[in-house]
């Protein structure tokens, strides 16, 4: 699960380098996935369009800055999310109750 979580951080970074800031509102609703690969593994691995729908992957950002990410209909994880300027902030809720924070 590792991979695809690289593989999504890679996809919404490439979303959203364009010149202007992000805006909150613009994120808001659910992503479905279109793509996924994790291109430093040895070899580089992707998933197949097929297979990509089979799990139905996706990324719900709310208004209420909850972020909750999907994959075959269980919560993959969840937490919440600000903007910075250029870049999505997530403090991610692990299962044991502590949190992680890094640059979406």
């Amino acid at each position: 699960m590792l991979k695809y979580r690289a593989g999504i951080i890679a996809l919404l970074f490439f979303l959203f380098s364009c010149n202007s800031a992000i805006e909150p509102k613009a994120l808001y609703g659910k992503w479905k996935y279109i793509k996924v690969e994790h291109p430093n593994a040895s070899p580089p691995d992707s998933l197949s369009s097929s297979e990509i729908n089979a799990s139905a992957p996706s990324i719900q950002f709310f208004k209420n800055n909850q972020l909750l990410i999907m994959w075959d209909g269980k919560v993959l994880s969840q937490g919440k999310f600000v903007i910075d300027g250029y870049n999505i902030v997530y403090t991610e809720r692990l299962p044991d109750g502590k949190t992680r924070t890094f640059p979406f």
